[in-house]
C-alpha cells in the first residue's frame, strides 16, 4: 500500500510538472522582442535563480541556442527544448503554438534554432518554460 501511494504521488507530481503553464499574456506584446542567447539566460539562472526569475518572467524574447529535443506532444503539447548552459542539466522548453512548426527542415536536434515567445520565468528542476513560441 505504501508503494502504491508513493507511485501515485510521483505520477501526480509529474503530471503537475509537465502540464502546460498559462502564458503571462494572451498574445505577445507589441514591439520588438528582446534578443537573447541560451548562454545569456543560462548564466543568469546559474548565477542567481531568484534574480533571473524576476528579470525574465513575462518577457517577450527572441531566443537562440542548441536544440536538445523536439517533441510533438505527450503530456504538455508540442515543444522544442534547448540546452541552457553552463549547467548541463538545465534547459529551456518552448511550447510552440502550432505543431506544424516542428516540421521545418532547419529544426534538428543538435542544431541551432531561434524561437520567439514569452518566458514564464520560474525554473523548476532545471527547466525554464517559454510559452506561445514561434519557430523562426
Amino acid at each position: 500500500m505504501k508503494t502504491f501511494l508513493s507511485v501515485l504521488a510521483l505520477l501526480f507530481g509529474l503530471s503537475v510538472l509537465l502540464s502546460p503553464v498559462a502564458s503571462a499574456a494572451e498574445a505577445p506584446p507589441p514591439g520588438a522582442p528582446i534578443k537573447v542567447t541560451a548562454a545569456q539566460v543560462g548564466k543568469d539562472y546559474a548565477g542567481n535563480k531568484v534574480v533571473a526569475e524576476h528579470k525574465w518572467d513575462g518577457k517577450y524574447v527572441e531566443f537562440s541556442g542548441e536544440v536538445l529535443s523536439i517533441s510533438d506532444g505527450g503530456f504538455s503539447g508540442p515543444s522544442v527544448s534547448f540546452k541552457l548552459p553552463p549547467n548541463m542539466f538545465s534547459q529551456m522548453v518552448c511550447e510552440v503554438t502550432d505543431e506544424e512548426q516542428l516540421n521545418r527542415p532547419s529544426l534538428v536536434e543538435g542544431g541551432h534554432a531561434t524561437v520567439r515567445g514569452i518566458i514564464a520565468g520560474d525554473q523548476t528542476i532545471g527547466v525554464v518554460r517559454m510559452n506561445d513560441c514561434v519557430v523562426l
